[in-house]
């Protein structure tokens, strides 16, 4: 099963064609193809009703041009309309929530900066070792236990925090599921409180009761890096994919086991100062530049793209 599309087609009905940067629908739309035929080819009544979700999901895309951006004159589309399936494992739902995410983010958080202006933020990835793909449930409830005891420990100064799952599949067919967080820290942690990387290890290896000292990673999240502001790439890293498509669109034994695995499981958590910042709802997956919307948009409703399979490309 091939884990691209084809772009050899230069036909300018296509969408690609005519907006490039709308051409990753393309791509997220081939991505769902692939997982409703895995859907169908199991036997299983769940499955077929997940299999006839995303079959329907984003089959068409209503888009309308934008107002000419006033220095360059410049228009560009803007989706008006769609219907999405909302199946968690969709790649298309998880691309649009991901995207309504860090939207939420980029906003949110520089008030959050500015009503606690002593604070500082911090990057946290926990890990445990990988566990079989069956066994992914129960590894991730156990990692959500021991995460409410790294909150209760006295070291734990955070004055807020969001985290999220991702999920990658190891080369034996196992699961790796790890945790990213971001911590709103006080300043005083960068100095009477600070923690050092093997004593942050040594709290979370207490936490999960393991044997073994996990791997860990945590980094200060500094007000200026090189290149994008540090933020942003920590907003990106809490609010990208929970699985990659590529990890299981190839892998469907895989991939049943793992959309059964996390069904119903709740995969982002907010606390303290962040507290219902982020949401695991997929309201709102069409994102619309509101400083560029007119006022009736129903008269701008210039372009309809219906999906071909074929071609594996939306068509005008």
């Amino acid at each position: 099963m091939s884990d691209s599309v084809n772009d050899s087609d230069k036909n300018f009905n296509n969408l690609c064609n005519i907006s490039q940067k709308d051409k990753i629908w393309d791509q997220h739309k081939f991505e769902n193809d692939c997982i409703t035929d895995i859907f169908y080819l199991i036997n299983n009544s769940g499955f077929k009703k997940w299999a006839e979700r995303t079959d329907s999901c984003a089959n068409w895309l209503d888009f309308m041009w934008s107002e000419p951006n006033l220095k360059t004159g410049e228009i560009f589309l803007k989706l008006f309309n769609a219907s999405f399936c909302r199946v968690r494992t969709c790649p298309i739902c998880q691309w649009r929530k991901s995207l309504k995410h860090k939207a939420r983010l980029l906003d949110r958080l520089p008030i959050i900066e500015n009503e606690y202006i002593n604070s500082r933020w911090l990057f946290l990835t926990l890990t445990v070792r990988n566990c079989y793909i069956q066994d992914l449930k129960n590894t991730i409830q156990s990692m959500n236990k021991g995460f409410a005891n790294l909150k209760k420990q006295k070291k734990w100064k955070a004055l807020g925090w969001i985290k999220t799952i991702e999920v990658t599949r190891g080369s034996n067919n196992s699961a790796h599921p790890h945790f990213h967080i971001l911590l709103h820290m006080p300043n005083s942690y960068f100095s009477r409180n600070y923690i050092s990387k093997m004593k942050w290890v040594e709290i979370w290896q207490k936490c999960m009761q393991l044997n073994y000292a996990p791997n860990l990673d945590i980094r200060i999240v500094k007000p200026n890096g090189k290149g994008k502001n540090a933020l942003t790439s920590a907003i990106a890293e809490i609010a990208k994919y929970t699985t990659k498509p590529k990890t299981f669109i190839n892998n469907p034994n895989w991939f049943i086991q793992y959309s059964s695995q996390i069904h119903r499981m709740r995969l982002v958590d907010t606390g303290g100062s962040l507290r219902g910042i982020l949401s695991n709802d997929y309201d709102d997956l069409i994102i619309i530049d509101e400083e560029n919307k007119k006022e009736d948009d129903s008269k701008n409703l210039d372009l309809r793209f219906n999906w071909d399979r074929n071609s594996k490309h939306y068509k005008s």
